[in-house]
């Protein structure tokens, strides 16, 4: 699928040296708790939708191609704990986004958003890593749904 980029970005990701800063942003919400927002910055990036906290992180963004299943991995450093508090203390499963932003365009999203759900998180004393996907398989689901038989569908059957 093409992706339309803002002409700050395209210009960057042409160019052969840069100034620009790409910046993945990862939000992590579920019932029960604040939404928590991170950026890979050193400094918070302020957008309309909320402030992202400067965090190590990194990801492994999904395949670009037909008839990939739409998954990712995230490594979050796990140092001070916190991530790994907040995501115990979750109730029901988390749902995560993935947006890719320019430092200088904090309210464009260039790349994604990519909506997730939390489907396993390991964590050590180091990292916190997690697998996002979605919870049903898309690709291997009947379609349709429904099937046909005389005691549902009687008028196919005359």
């Amino acid at each position: 699928m093409p992706r339309t980029l803002s002409a700050t970005a395209a210009a960057s990701a042409l160019a052969a040296q840069t100034a620009e800063v790409w910046l993945a942003c990862l939000t992590i919400s579920g019932s029960g708790l604040p939404t928590f927002r991170i950026c890979t910055d050193t400094v918070p990036l302020e957008t309309t939708d909320g402030t992202f906290q400067p965090y190590p992180f990194e990801a492994d963004l999904p395949d670009d191609v037909e008839r990939s299943p739409g998954t990712m991995e995230v490594r979050i450093c796990n140092v001070d704990r916190e991530v790994t508090r907040l995501l115990k203390e979750y109730e029901g499963i988390p749902q995560a986004r993935m947006e890719i932003r320019l430092a200088s365009q904090p309210d464009t999203v260039e790349v994604g958003p990519f909506d997730f759900t939390v489907l396993a998180a390991e964590a050590n004393e180091l990292t916190i890593s997690l697998r996002l996907g979605h919870e049903e398989d898309l690709l291997n689901q009947r379609v349709p749904a429904q099937s046909y038989n005389p005691s549902n569908s009687p008028g196919l059957w005359i």
